[in-house]
């Protein structure tokens, strides 16, 4: 008969961008923290939360397949049309753009293509950036679950009042009053409670990971700090709960606004570039399905094979 040890982890993954940078002066990897041979991969043995406790950095290193498609497409724009396109010229207020997010027309633009985002941008009828980058950021998982991303389109067409918190106006006036980013938190933290930039990290990588150990003492003394301020306990009491509840299905706006942005390009060669967009989209498209039929043709013969 198998026994488990309690809380000893079942099976064991690999972050799929994870990476872990270690300082060269203290030796080498393998003094450093446990590590293993996985599928010739060299794997550490702690999770990333130790990871970080530990001292050690760690990144997540992503690698998009869009970055070559925009690349293709300024060669074609380049052979074609004689012209160079630079990511620096491009203006993030054309109207054309954003009529095309309005009407769901969101075919092969990163990040906004498929089925539900392009009905929710429909809905949402975004007029600038903010808009797309508040897409990114509430239209998943938990905002979803929480209504959150049903309350900004209300509060972003004026079907319902925006409303910030107390001391928040500046912090959430871009998004109707609404906690959205990880980032807002920081800010609550700073301007309301009188934390550091760094403190306020700490709150919200502690609320996200609701380690009530670290949240509790920087509740008291963000009560106490901005209620010195003069605003009222409730008021605080209530603030506070909401970042609790929002910590749950945080998302960042450096992240999100990296994904607007590209998506938005995705668009703007949509439309000013048509021909070579679809080229490119359809050259892509292609390819996928070509490695498509391969896997599929790889598995039937395993199949046979066994």
């Amino acid at each position: 008969m198998l026994f488990r040890s309690l809380n000893q982890p079942k099976n064991s993954s690999i972050h799929a961008a994870g990476m872990v940078i270690v300082p060269k002066e203290y030796g080498t990897v393998y003094q450093q923290l446990p590590v293993k041979d996985q599928d010739g991969q060299l794997v550490s043995e702690w999770e990333g939360y130790y990871i970080d406790e530990a001292g050690f950095l760690k990144m997540d290193i992503l690698g998009i397949k869009q970055l070559d498609k925009f690349a293709a497409i300024n060669k074609l724009i380049s052979s074609q049309v004689g012209k160079d396109v630079r990511f620096k010229d491009i203006n993030l207020d054309d109207q054309e753009v954003y009529q095309l997010f309005r009407e769901g027309y969101n075919e092969d633009v990163f990040q906004f293509g498929a089925a539900g985002l392009k009905a929710y941008c429909k809905e949402l009828q975004p007029d600038d950036i903010e808009d797309l980058i508040a897409v990114v950021a509430v239209y998943r998982p938990g905002p979803i679950e929480s209504g959150t991303h049903k309350k900004y389109i209300k509060r972003k067409n004026g079907y319902e009042q925006a409303e910030s918190d107390p001391g928040c106006e500046d912090i959430t006036s871009k998004t109707y009053g609404l906690i959205v980013y990880q980032e807002q938190t920081i800010q609550i933290c700073q301007h309301l409670g009188g934390f550091s930039l760094v403190e306020g990290d700490d709150v919200r990588r502690a609320l996200g990971k609701m380690k009530r150990e670290v949240i509790e003492p920087y509740k008291d003394l963000f009560l106490e700090r901005s209620t010195a301020k003069g605003y009222s306990l409730p008021s605080m009491q209530e603030l506070w709960d909401k970042m609790e509840a929002f910590a749950l299905y945080a998302f960042n706006r450096s992240h999100a606004a990296c994904y607007a942005i590209t998506g938005y390009y995705s668009q703007w060669y949509k439309v000013h570039y048509p021909l070579q967009f679809w080229t490119v989209s359809l050259q892509y498209a292609d390819e996928k399905d070509k490695r498509s039929e391969e896997h599929t043709s790889e598995l039937q013969s395993r199949s046979a094979i066994s």
